[in-house]
């Protein structure tokens, strides 16, 4: 349902200056003769959707909320560009108080990139941003690291189109960052272990919002290589288990998901990963599905070599599905509802129905992070078995596909054309899944949730011949609300 904010029909000028509006169109004569540039009549029109995360909300709470958070939006705006210069002066001057450095980064990154509380959920251990309080609350004096954290927040200011921070400025800081951790890396001890971890994960942060996709050195890559040959007991050296455990988990994710876009698999195999991370908790969901797709980019680089590359795919989609199953069950019914879009896509311009008409609605963004890789990885993998089978004769191992997807269900139709079929299906719930991480009050940690998503759904939508969905996914980062403004951040394009 919609509702508008406010009855008066006098323009905005006039309604906030409390005087009677003579209603001219398209501008009117009272701001005229005051000297004053009249904004015109349009009205916000707001979207209240009940959803299975607030079902009993009303017209009347999305209005009262609106109006606090746009004045709280103002003043914030003001303290986050206060809070950046305050840190880069002080940084540059080498006089600031660890603890308070870290304290006013970790400010602008609860405003800029962390989610709202209300998109989160305390009582599902599934943590996307655990790693900031963890990078923030590090005790150790650590210049590289304080670098890396001052990066962090440019990528931010600039994604975010805060204080006029430029590209190359962002550049100029992470570059900087980089180079002082590529020299603390050859001096790796035990003392300054946890500072250069969290450097690597700030650092390989910024790559997704202000770096191009390059063969490269990657902070993450290199850094993590670098750490293997010195983990040692870290407790008493300024960071708990805890914390540590949330660092490696971040570095993973990102290590993993970098070698699936680029279908490389990096020296940090999975054995290692459970070296530098021996306290990891052993039902959490995330890392479960990165033990799965971590081998996924071996198959990759093997697959010419092997005798039947099909089946080993196929038996991988059948992990991935198999622990959607078990995620499902854990989070419990309806992690999703369906609702009406309220973005509109330069892509559904000249067609009478848009791509997308309805979107998802995630109960939180834990859940949504967690189903958005792995809908991309079976999306790929899938893309992968279509590819392999255009490439050669039919495989016998096709019918493994009934090891995971219902039969009936497909109608009887081959195992090649199910896998088609479910491959779009996967692809439309990804795409369904892009209004809701790019909310406003997602921070920018939500576009991050569909970085590897977008490349691997643009590849997909390329091999098979898909140009409006091409068009569309293109088209994210131009998407506009009901006021023709635009919705999303502007990410890195990674490609698959």
């Amino acid at each position: 349902m919609v509702g508008i904010a406010g009855k008066s029909r006098a323009c905005h000028s006039c309604r906030k200056r409390r005087v009677a509006c003579g209603f001219e169109r398209p501008h009117c004569v009272r701001c005229q003769k005051a000297g004053i540039e009249c904004p015109g009549y349009q009205r916000r029109a707001l979207f209240v959707n009940r959803t299975v995360a607030n079902p009993l909300i009303t017209a009347n709470d999305a209005i009262g909320t609106l109006s606090v958070s746009d004045e709280a939006t103002r003043t914030s705006e003001q303290d986050v560009l206060d809070d950046y210069h305050t840190m880069e002066r002080s940084f540059a001057a080498s006089s600031y108080v660890t603890s308070e450095f870290r304290s006013t980064a970790f400010r602008i990154l609860r405003r800029l990139y962390l989610p709202r509380e209300s998109m989160m959920n305390d009582s599902i251990a599934i943590g996307t941003s655990f790693w900031v309080t963890a990078v923030c609350d590090c005790v150790q004096e650590s210049s590289t690291l304080d670098l890396a954290l001052l990066a962090l927040c440019a990528s931010q200011l600039y994604i975010t189109q805060h204080g006029g921070m430029t590209l190359d400025r962002a550049l100029e800081v992470y570059s900087s960052g980089l180079s002082r951790l590529a020299n603390s890396l050859q001096r790796v001890n035990a003392n300054n272990l946890p500072c250069l971890l969290g450097s690597i994960v700030a650092l390989s942060t910024c790559e997704l919002f202000v770096c191009p996709l390059t063969p490269g050195w990657r902070a993450h890559v290199q850094g993590m290589a670098e750490l293997l040959r010195f983990r040692t007991e870290f407790d008493h050296h300024g960071m708990g288990a805890t914390s540590w455990m949330h660092l490696c988990a971040r570095a993973r994710v990102v290590t993993v998901l970098t070698d699936m876009m680029s279908q490389t698999q990096t020296n940090v195999t999975a054995a290692q990963w459970r070296t530098i991370m021996p306290d990891r908790p052993e039902d959490d969901p995330m890392d479960n599905l990165l033990d799965i797709i971590s081998d996924i980019p071996a198959l990759f680089k093997s697959s010419d070599s092997l005798q039947d590359p099909t089946t080993s795919m196929l038996r991988i989609l059948k992990l991935i599905y198999d622990w959607e199953q078990r995620f499902r069950k854990r989070i419990g019914p309806a992690p999703y509802s369906f609702v009406p879009s309220q973005l509109s896509n330069p892509a559904d311009e000249g067609h009478d129905e848009p791509l997308y008409p309805l979107v998802l609605e995630f109960k939180v963004l834990q859940i949504a992070s967690c189903l958005i890789v792995c809908w991309s990885a079976m999306l790929q993998t899938l893309a992968i078995v279509i590819r392999l089978h255009q490439r050669a004769s039919r495989s016998s191992s096709y019918d493994l596909v009934w090891g995971f997807l219902d039969r009936k269900a497909f109608r009887n139709a081959s195992p090649e054309i199910a896998i088609i079929v479910e491959a779009k299906r996967r692809a439309g719930l990804l795409c369904q899944s892009t209004e809701y991480t790019h909310r406003e009050e997602m921070g920018s940690v939500g576009p991050q949730c569909m970085t590897y998503a977008r490349g691997v759904l643009q590849r997909f939508f390329e091999e098979n011949h898909m140009p409006r969905e091409l068009a569309w996914c293109k088209n994210i980062p131009h998407m506009t609300n009901q006021r023709g403004e635009r919705f999303v951040v502007q990410m890195l394009d990674f490609r698959a």
